[in-house]
């Protein structure tokens, strides 16, 4: 595989799943109906700023991976 198919088929792959609805969706859909406007636009706040913090630590998980990883180098094998 290239390195253009692997991206394109992980951009297909993360549009579909952005796609998707999920109860946060429908949570979103049912709390602007039964409660106003404000109590679902809060909600979209809170699922966006959840949104932020998970791929805040996952950037802080992977630049810490990628700083740590030479120390372990000689511990690690990798077959081919």
């Amino acid at each position: 595989m290239n390195l253009i198919t692997i991206l394109l088929q992980g951009s297909i792959t993360g549009l579909l799943l952005t796609l998707s609805f999920g109860a946060g969706f429908f949570a979103l859909v049912q709390t602007s109906i039964t409660k106003g406007l404000q109590k679902g636009l809060m909600i979209a706040v809170g699922a966006i700023l959840s949104d932020l913090l998970f791929i805040a630590f996952a950037v802080f998980a992977t630049s810490f991976v990628n700083s740590e990883l030479p120390k372990y180098l000689s511990l690690i094998h990798i077959s081919e």
